[in-house]
């Protein structure tokens, strides 16, 4: 049980850092391509590179969790990264 609620926290980690680099490569990088996107998709290649490094590593700890429950805790947990970036980044806002 504590291992599914470790596996579920990391995603979140892991789904917020993603959509947060994403959101502020997203904004220098558009087409037609030039010499500066390609500097951005650079930077995004360096900044994900050391992501996936630590994620290998850490996910040699969630191999006991069945796939099937390792996509059911992604779900919930892309979810609540989308929610958390959103209100970072001030895309999310109450009514």
């Amino acid at each position: 049980m504590i291992k599914n609620l470790l596996f579920f926290l990391f995603q979140m980690i892991l789904f917020t850092i993603l959509l947060t680099i994403n959101y502020f490569v997203d904004q220098h990088v558009s087409s037609p391509y030039d010499s500066g996107d390609l500097f951005g998709i650079g930077e995004m290649l360096l900044l994900f590179i050391p992501l996936a490094l630590i994620a290998e590593k850490v996910y040699k700890r969630f191999t006991k969790i069945r796939f099937f429950h390792k996509l059911l805790l992604s779900i919930p947990a892309l979810a609540a990264a989308v929610l958390i970036t959103g209100f970072a980044l001030g895309q999310v806002q109450f009514a």
